[in-house]
C-alpha cells in the first residue's frame, strides 16, 4: 500500500483551514457583538451555536490536521497533542502551546457540552480566543508557503 505525499497531505490540510477559517471569521464578525448574557437568547441561539461550532471545528482541523502533516513534512516522529502543540511553538506559528491547549479544552467543552449550561462562558471564551485563533493561522499559512515553493518546484 502506497502512502500519500506529506506535502500533498499537508496541501489538503491547509485548503481545509482555509476554508474554515473563512467561516470562522464571518461568524465572529456576527457574534463578537452579541453579549454572552444574551448568548442562549431566540434570537440569537442559532448564530452562537454556528460561531461555536465553527470555532471547535477550526481548533479541531488546526490541532490535529495542519500541525500533525506539518509535522510529517518536516520528519518528526509522531506523539501526542501536547508535542504537536510544542512543536508548533517552537516553529513560531504558535505564540503559545498552552494558549492553544485551553482552546483545543474549549472545543472538548463545547463537543460535550450537550445541555449548553456552560454557553454563556463558553460562548464568551470563544470570541476571545477567535482572533487568537485565526492569527495562529495566518502564522501557519506563511510557515507553509515555502513548502508550497518546494512542491511547485518539484513539479
Amino acid at each position: 500500500m502506497k502512502t500519500r505525499d506529506p506535502l500533498l497531505v499537508l496541501q489538503d490540510a491547509l485548503k481545509d483551514m482555509e476554508k474554515t477559517a473563512i467561516w470562522l471569521r464571518q461568524s465572529w464578525d456576527r457574534c463578537r457583538i452579541i453579549p454572552a448574557a444574551e448568548a442562549a437568547s431566540e434570537a440569537n441561539a442559532e448564530a452562537v451555536e454556528a460561531f461555536m461550532s465553527r470555532f471547535a471545528r477550526t481548533v479541531d482541523l488546526l490541532a490535529n490536521k495542519v500541525l500533525r502533516a506539518l509535522d510529517l513534512v518536516e520528519l518528526e516522529p509522531s506523539g501526542s497533542l501536547l508535542d504537536v502543540l510544542n512543536r508548533a511553538e517552537r516553529r513560531g506559528v504558535v505564540a503559545s502551546a498552552e494558549r492553544l491547549r485551553e482552546m483545543k479544552n474549549l472545543r472538548n467543552l463545547i463537543a460535550h457540552d450537550y445541555a449548553g449550561e456552560y454557553l454563556a462562558e463558553t460562548f464568551r471564551a470563544c470570541v476571545e480566543f477567535a482572533s487568537q485563533l485565526l492569527e495562529i493561522i495566518e502564522r501557519v499559512r506563511d510557515y507553509c508557503e515555502r513548502f508550497s515553493e518546494k512542491a511547485k518546484q518539484s513539479t
